[in-house]
């Protein structure tokens, strides 16, 4: 399950609830590292953060408000922001959703607006 979050300037933004969880880093081939303080989005993250079902905090100070995620059924988190040139490659400016066919399972995520 993914959701993408809409900030008002993505520099100025960083994602908490991480410090100290390891993580995948799928730009320089999954290898394993550990995270030390709060995700900065002023490059292009793109880690797993795995064996974890921390809640995310999302302060967004351009749109002055703050976004809590917490999460059941999955220990895995995955950060990535992939830029305008990634997002429209990857088709999520367009709002679509794809589903595969298959076995079913239930993840929930809940998301609160804190403002």
């Amino acid at each position: 399950m993914y959701a993408y979050f809409r900030v008002g300037d993505v520099r100025k933004a960083s994602i908490g609830g991480f410090d100290g969880i390891a993580y995948l880093g799928n730009t320089n081939s999954n290898s394993k590292k550990w995270r030390r303080g709060d995700v900065v989005l002023s490059f292009t993250p793109d880690g797993a953060y795995v064996s974890t079902q921390n809640s995310l905090r999302l302060p967004d100070p351009v749109l002055n408000r703050y976004i809590h995620t917490a999460k059941q059924n999955s220990l895995t988190t995955v950060i990535w922001n992939p830029w305008p040139a990634g997002a429209r490659a990857a088709n999520i400016l367009e709002g679509a959703v794809a589903l595969v066919p298959g076995p079913h399972f239930l993840q929930r995520i809940l998301l609160v607006r804190v403002s």
